[in-house]
């Protein structure tokens, strides 16, 4: 590689870097709007928590009449499928 593909490469990680804080930051604000309480559990960040929250929400990841609003649903495992 040349000097200026380095460069690049080297500008395009930087602003790549900066988006990312940027939407984590974003992610953050979001999750503890929501489920404060998922911050709270140990080794759950903002996308993780994001990614609960997202996952529980959805209607067919437990069912419509299953579903616990997100406060009560992080508290809880997830449905044991057979």
């Amino acid at each position: 590689m040349t000097d200026r593909a380095l460069r690049s490469t080297a500008q395009r990680i930087e602003a790549l870097r900066s988006e990312v804080k940027e939407l984590e930051a974003e992610l953050l604000a979001l999750v503890r709007t929501v489920a404060p309480e998922l911050l709270a559990l140990q080794g759950v960040g903002p996308i993780t928590a994001a990614q609960i929250l997202i996952s529980w929400s959805h209607p067919a990841a437990s069912g419509p009449k299953q579903r616990l609003p997100p406060s009560q649903a992080s508290l809880q495992s997830p449905p044991h499928q057979g």
